[in-house]
């Protein structure tokens, strides 16, 4: 399953399978193409304007070259990144406590 998350820069970045991506561009039809975000890693998603994932023609040979992130990983940094929006957004407002 496809999620949607923002990165520390604030950017847009796509969660499938435990590994992240990031936006590359839009084509002119209307898909996007995301890449992983590991450097050494040249595996290429491409989601429609609904952002529903679109299928690859290699899908049978599209393999990462590293491991997947752990949930809690990717868990922490969506709650990092809304805490710093928060923060900058909503500099009055007094922060609450979270329990973990």
């Amino acid at each position: 399953m496809a999620k949607f998350i923002e990165s520390n820069r604030g950017k847009r970045m796509l969660v499938f399978e435990n590994y992240k991506f990031s936006f590359a561009y839009t084509k002119l039809d209307g898909t996007m193409r995301w890449k992983c975000v590991i450097r050494s890693c040249s595996i290429k998603l491409y989601t429609n304007e609904n952002d529903k994932i679109l299928k690859n023609e290699n899908d049978s040979n599209i393999y990462h070259n590293h491991n997947p992130y752990e949930t809690k990983i990717i868990d922490r940094q969506i709650i990092n990144t809304s805490c710093k929006r928060k923060a900058t957004e909503e500099i009055f407002v007094r922060p609450k406590k979270n329990y973990f």
